[in-house]
């Protein structure tokens, strides 16, 4: 992801991604721009259910997150299970799934949900993987 998403994400949500050094996370976004409203969208469900839950910005029990990446044509978005919020973790999960399947109908380099195949013929909703990523332009990108 370039910087100034990164930076965005990073300022909007600095509880959230607190402690980047210690997890995957010290690897920054893993993923294309194309995601970017995905993991944004996520990172506020994924603070609102916190609060819903009781928990304030500084706890020591904000959820965390551990690694942002594209894996087999998803995303993927690892965070830290907070103890005894089995609720709040479920809600999260939930989410994640969510997310998870929608990045498959949505290009991770440049968000288009119309992906045109190399062969030309009419799409399936797919998501072009890392590597398709140097025949991006190719396909409608």
């Amino acid at each position: 992801m370039n910087e100034a998403l990164t930076k965005k994400l990073l300022d909007d949500f600095p509880r959230l991604f607190r402690d980047r050094n210690e997890s995957a996370m010290q690897r920054g976004f893993e993923c294309g721009d194309g995601w970017f409203d995905l993991i944004y969208k996520l990172a506020q469900d994924i603070e609102a259910v916190a609060r819903e839950s009781g928990l304030s910005s500084d706890s020591t029990d904000w959820p965390k997150c551990r690694q942002v990446k594209a894996k087999m044509g998803s995303l993927r978005f690892v965070i830290f299970a907070v103890q005894g919020q089995s609720e709040m973790n479920e809600r999260i999960s939930e989410f994640r799934t969510v997310v998870l399947n929608q990045s498959l109908s949505i290009c991770e380099y440049c968000d288009t949900t119309e992906i045109t195949p190399l062969t030309q013929s009419k799409p399936s909703q797919k998501n072009i993987n890392a590597q398709l990523k140097p025949y991006a332009k190719l396909m409608g990108c």
